[in-house]
C-alpha cells in the first residue's frame, strides 16, 4: 500500500482515494533522490526504490504543462519537472526547529518512564531478589511500600490467571456453541430443502398417478413402469407377454408401427418367439391357453364371452414319440380327446383340453367347464357325438326327453346337444371300412337292402375268422413294449442281456463308427477312416458300404460301445422302452459315471441315438404294422402269379 515518506504527512492510498492526490516515486538521479530524503526529515532508512511523496508537497508550478488534454478538454495530467523538489508542507515548527528533536525528547521521556516502573515489578523490587507473593525475607530489610505493591501484584497476577482461565472456558464454550448454531442452521437448511423436494415429489407423484388411471385400461403396470422410469431393458411377465401375442396376432405390422415409430414398450418378435417355444402343451388342462383367453376376453362384452363345450374322442396312429421338452418315450396311444371352447355369438375357437385315451367323465366336464368360467367366460351348452360320449350322457341323466343338466357352480342350467351329422359321418366311415362295396353294385348312388345284407354278412364272416381287433393289437403291441422291462432303474449284469446276433453286433460296430465321426474333432482315438486300413475282417459290413469316408471303430471303443449297450438293454429291456421322464438324461447320468475318461459328447450322442433307435423299431414292428406288410406281401405274391400265369 503506497504512503507518503514525509515524516509528519498522514496520507495513504486508501486514505486520499477518489480525492486527487498522486504519489511520486522518488527520482533516478542519486543527488536529486538525496535531496528529496532530506526534504522527508526522517531518522530511519527510507527505501528510495519503494517510498512514494504525495502531490501535497508539491506547487503547481513543479508540474508540466499538459497542453493536449487541456486543449481536448480532458483531464490534465500531473506530471513533475525534471528539477522538481518538494517544498509545501515539510515537517518544519514555526520558529525553524526540526521536528526529530522533539522526537527525540519523547523518546527520552519514555525511557525515564520506563526506569521507574521497574521498581513496581515483583521481580525486582528495590533490588530485592525473587520470592512468594506472600512471604517476606528474614535476613533483607525491605521497605512497606515496596511490600505493599509486591503483596498487590500477587495478587492480580492470580487474579490474571484466574480471568485467563475463565476466558479460555468461554471461549470453548463460544465455539461449541457456535459449532451447535452451525449444526442447526445445516439442519434447518436440510429440512428446508427436504420439504421443498418433499412437495416437488408429491406433484410428481400426482402427476404419475393421473398418467397411471389414464393408462391403466390401455398399458399394463410393467408398460407403464417402463415409461415412467425410462427402462430400455424390461422383463416381461407371462401376462404381458400373452397380451401382447393378442396385439401380435392381429397386425404385425401395427404391433411393429407402436413399438418402433410411436415408441410404445412392447416385447421385440425374438421374446414373443421364445415365449412361445417355451408354451406348455402338456396333455390335460392347457393353463397357459387359459392365461391368453383370460387377457383376451376380461374387457369384452357379455355376448363374446358366452361359449359351447365341444369335445370328441378321435383316433390316432398308435406310434411311439419323444417329447424332446420332458425327455420323455410317449405312446403307444390310440385315441385322444379333445375339448374345444366356442363362441355362440362371436367366431372364436380355441382348444383347451385334451388328452390320450381318456373318456369324457362327468368329473372331469365339471372341471372344465369351472377352469372355462374362472377366467371369465360363460359355458351355456355342451356338443358331442353320441359313439364315446354315451357314457357321459347317462351320468348326467340326459335322454329325449331331458336335455338339461344343472351347472355345478351357480346352479345354471347347461344344454347338451347331440351332433347327428358327426355320427352319421362316423358311420359312414365305419361303413366304408369295415364293408368290401363296389362301385357297380350301388344303385344309381344309393343303398339298397341287399347291399347292406352282404355288409353284414362280410361282418359276420370277420367274426368266424377271428380277425384281431385295433384292440386285440394295442394289447399285443403293451406286451411286446413290456417284455424284459425293469421296474425301476436297475443296472444288471451285461452279459444277462448282451446276447446279440451278427447283424446287430455289425449295426453295433456302424453307429461306434458315426459317433467316432462326430467327435473326432475333440477325441481322434475313437475311430479311423476305413481307406487308412484294409482289414475289412473287423468290420465288415462298414467295409462293404464305406468308399473310403465311413469311420471304424478302434477295438477299445467297440469294446466300450458294447458295454454302453448292455446297459441301455438292461435299462429299456431287450424289445421295450422306459416310460418316465428323463430317460436319456438318467442314461447319460449312469454313463458318465462308469466311464469319466469317455467323452461326455459321445456319451450324450449314444444315448440318444440308441433311444432313437429303438423307438422307430418298435414302430415299425408293432402288430399292425407287421399286418400291413404281410398284406402288401400277399398282394406282390399274387401279382406275381397273375403275370406268371
Amino acid at each position: 500500500m503506497s504512503a507518503c515518506a514525509v515524516a509528519t504527512c498522514p496520507n495513504y492510498h486508501r486514505k486520499t482515494k477518489g480525492k486527487g492526490i498522486i504519489y511520486h516515486i522518488f527520482p533516478v538521479c542519486p543527488n536529486r533522490s538525496k535531496i528529496w530524503i532530506s526534504k522527508c526529515k526522517r531518522q530511519d532508512h527510507i527505501n528510495v526504490k519503494y517510498a512514494r511523496i504525495c502531490s501535497d508537497h508539491f506547487r503547481p508550478s513543479d508540474y508540466m504543462d499538459d497542453m493536449k488534454n487541456r486543449l481536448l478538454g480532458l483531464n490534465q495530467k500531473k506530471i513533475l519537472k525534471p528539477d522538481a523538489v518538494p517544498s509545501v508542507n515539510l515537517p518544519l515548527q514555526d520558529n525553524g526547529e526540526d521536528i526529530s528533536s522533539r522526537s527525540e525528547r519523547k523518546r527520552s521521556i519514555l525511557r525515564e518512564a520506563k526506569i521507574r516502573l521497574k521498581c513496581l515489578s515483583p521481580k525486582k523490587v528495590c533490588e530485592t531478589p525473587s520470592m512468594e507473593p506472600f512471604t517476606t525475607p528474614t535476613n533483607e530489610k525491605i521497605c512497606s511500600s515496596c511490600f505493599g505493591t509486591q503483596k498487590e501484584n500477587a495478587l492480580l497476577l492470580e487474579r490474571i490467571r484466574f480471568l485467563e482461565k475463565e476466558l479460555e472456558k468461554t471461549k470453548e464454550e463460544t465455539k461449541k456453541n457456535q459449532r451447535k448454531k452451525i449444526k442447526e442452521m445445516k439442519t434447518k437448511a436440510q429440512i428446508a430443502r427436504i420439504l421443498t423436494e418433499n412437495k416437488s415429489l408429491k406433484s410428481e407423484v400426482k402427476k404419475l398417478s393421473k398418467i397411471e388411471e389414464n393408462f391403466k385400461n390401455i398399458l399394463t403396470a410393467t408398460q407403464i413402469n417402463a415409461v415412467i422410469e425410462n427402462k430400455s431393458k424390461i422383463k416381461w411377465t407371462a401376462e404381458d407377454i400373452s397380451r401382447h401375442l393378442i396385439i401380435r396376432s392381429i397386425s404385425r405390422r401395427a404391433y411393429e408401427y407402436w413399438r418402433n415409430q410411436i415408441g410404445i414398450p412392447l416385447p421385440s418378435a425374438s421374446t414373443l418367439k421364445r415365449w412361445c417355444s417355451k408354451f406348455s402343451c402338456r396333455p390335460g388342462m392347457l393353463h397357459d391357453v387359459f392365461l391368453v383367453m383370460q387377457k383376451t376376453f376380461h374387457s369384452k362384452p357379455e355376448a363374446e364371452r358366452v361359449c359351447i363345450l365341444s369335445f370328441d374322442e378321435m383316433h390316432i396312429d398308435r406310434k411311439i414319440c419323444y417329447d424332446v421338452s420332458e425327455d420323455q418315450i410317449l405312446g403307444p396311444f390310440s385315441k385322444v380327446q379333445l375339448v374345444l371352447a366356442r363362441g355362440i355369438m362371436a367366431g372364436w375357437k380355441q382348444p383347451v383340453f385334451f388328452n390320450f385315451d381318456t373318456t369324457m367323465t362327468k368329473h372331469l366336464l365339471y372341471e372344465i367347464i369351472k377352469k372355462i368360467e374362472e377366467k371369465g367366460l360363460i359355458v351355456k351348452a355342451i356338443v358331442s357325438d353320441l359313439a364315446g360320449s354315451s357314457t357321459l350322457w347317462k351320468e348326467l341323466e340326459i335322454t329325449s326327453e331331458n336335455n338339461i343338466f344343472i351347472h355345478p357352480l351357480n346352479c345354471r342350467k347347461i344344454w347338451a346337444f347331440a351332433d347327428p351329422p358327426h355320427y352319421l359321418k362316423l358311420l359312414r366311415n365305419h361303413f366304408l371300412d369295415t364293408v368290401n362295396t363296389r362301385e357297380d353294385s350301388i344303385n344309381e348312388g344309393y343303398l339298397t337292402a341287399d347291399i347292406l345284407k352282404n355288409a353284414f354278412a362280410e361282418i359276420d364272416i370277420q367274426e368266424i375268422h377271428e380277425i384281431p381287433s385295433e384292440e386285440d393289437d394295442l394289447v399285443a403291441f403293451e406286451n411286446l413294449c413290456s417284455e424284459e422291462f425293469p421296474m425301476e432303474w436297475k443296472i444288471d449284469e451285461p452279459s444277462n442281456y448282451c446276447g446279440m446276433t451278427f447283424s446287430e453286433h455289425e449295426g453295433l460296430k456302424y453307429i461306434a463308427g458315426y459317433i467316432a465321426s462326430r467327435v473326432r474333432s475333440k477325441d481322434s482315438s475313437l475311430g479311423y477312416f476305413s481307406a487308412e486300413k484294409t482289414e475289412s475282417e473287423s468290420a465288415p459290413w462298414i467295409y462293404a458300404l464305406s468308399k473310403g469316408g465311413l469311420t471304424v471303430p478302434t477295438e477299445a471303443w467297440l469294446k466300450i460301445t458294447e458295454e454302453m449297450e448292455c446297459l441301455f438293454v438292461s435299462i429299456h429291456g431287450k424289445s421295450g422302452y422306459h416310460s418316465g421322464k428323463n430317460v436319456t438324461k438318467q442314461m447319460i447320468k449312469i454313463l458318465e459315471e462308469k466311464y469319466p475318461d469317455v467323452n461326455r459328447k459321445a456319451i450324450k450322442i449314444f444315448s440318444r441315438l440308441r433311444t432313437f433307435i429303438r423307438i422307430r423299431y418298435l414302430n415299425r414292428n408293432s402288430p399292425k404294422d407287421i399286418r400291413k406288410s404281410e398284406k402288401k406281401n400277399e398282394q406282390v405274391v399274387e401279382i406275381q402269379q397273375l403275370m406268371s400265369v
